[in-house]
């Protein structure tokens, strides 16, 4: 989809939720909430449309 009107000039990234950990060279130009999480954390959004009601939570990671 990104290529289908030519190739862009650039590219800009927006997140809702940016937990400061990097694993690839991109970066959020625009960032709804910074939060610094641990390793064995996760971000949890939840949506009226989905889940019927909106929050987000900080949880602990379940490892399998």
């Amino acid at each position: 989809a990104l290529f289908e009107h030519g190739r862009p000039a650039r590219v800009q990234l927006l997140v809702l939720i940016d937990r400061g950990w990097r694993e690839l060279p991109i970066e959020a130009r625009y960032i709804g909430r910074k939060i610094q999480t641990a390793a064995n954390e996760i971000i949890e959004v939840k949506f009226n449309e989905i889940d019927q009601t909106e929050k987000v939570l900080l949880v602990e990671k379940v490892e399998d």
